[in-house]
């Protein structure tokens, strides 16, 4: 079978008080593999900028028959400038992207998505029966400035995983170009590029590259891009013609 996309699905939250459940359209068939791209936002509060990053955990995947997902890679608290300072983007948020993959179970169709501090009350009732604001089901959502989310499901892959890489690019186009370098063989790259304070993030312009979602997550834009490949090549970036800070995680299937 040709390595392809079957079918992908998506879905976000503007402030996380239960998992985030994105849908697929149908049922995941048999061989198959799943690849979930995840974008967020977190503030730099409570913590101080300095050690901020150590406070941000990986977002928990799990799915309708029981397989919890582990990262393959991901690029966490991007600053707005390259001189070692955390700067937020202009809303003031720090953006992330998360991508993970999984040998599919027959029949998988709801994949959830959790991040949260175990620090806060169950609510909305709260000690002394006042409310709170806003509410919170399972603690304190680690992304506060809110988190999107897509599924992917991969047809004819052989291994899973071939290679992956994330990176930082600031002044430059294109945006997180030749981070990694696949097998001479047949696979698919999937690239999550990050933007920040502009949209001016633009997909590779190499034939065979797919926009798959475009989305605004505060002052930041995100990008997902796949490209089927058949042989040793690098991983192409996007397009950033003005040449605005930001990043790009990237896995390789095979």
């Amino acid at each position: 079978m040709a390595i392809s996309v079957v079918q992908k699905a998506k879905n976000f939250s503007a402030y996380q008080v239960k998992p985030l459940t994105v849908t697929l359209p149908a049922g995941t068939t048999a061989g198959s593999y799943l690849a979930v791209v995840v974008e967020a936002s977190k503030s730099g509060a409570p913590f101080n900028l300095g050690s901020f990053g150590a406070h941000i955990p990986n977002p928990i995947v799990t799915d309708d028959k029981s397989n919890v997902y582990t990262t393959v890679d991901s690029i966490v608290g991007v600053s707005q400038e390259a001189n070692g300072i955390n700067n937020p983007d202009a809303s003031g948020f720090f953006p992330s992207a998360y991508i993970y993959v999984v040998a599919a179970a027959t029949g998988t169709q709801n994949i959830s998505i959790g991040a949260f501090y175990p620090d806060e009350y169950i609510s909305p009732i709260q000690p002394g029966g006042n409310l709170a604001s806003p509410p919170n089901v399972n603690g304190r959502p680690v992304f506060d400035g809110g988190l999107h989310a897509q599924v992917f499901e991969v047809a004819g892959l052989a291994t899973g995983v071939d290679v992956h890489g994330h990176g930082t690019t600031y002044g430059s186009t294109p945006l997180g170009a030749g981070l990694f370098t696949t097998s001479a063989v047949a696979g698919i790259i999937i690239e999550a590029g990050i933007l920040i304070d502009s949209a001016t993030i633009s997909p590779d312009t190499n034939v065979n590259s797919v926009l798959q979602y475009s989305q605004r997550l505060n002052a930041s834009t995100f990008m997902v891009q796949t490209r089927i490949t058949g042989g040793a090549v690098t991983n192409a970036g996007f397009g950033n013609a003005l040449k605005y800070g930001g990043a790009v995680v990237g896995v390789a299937l095979k």
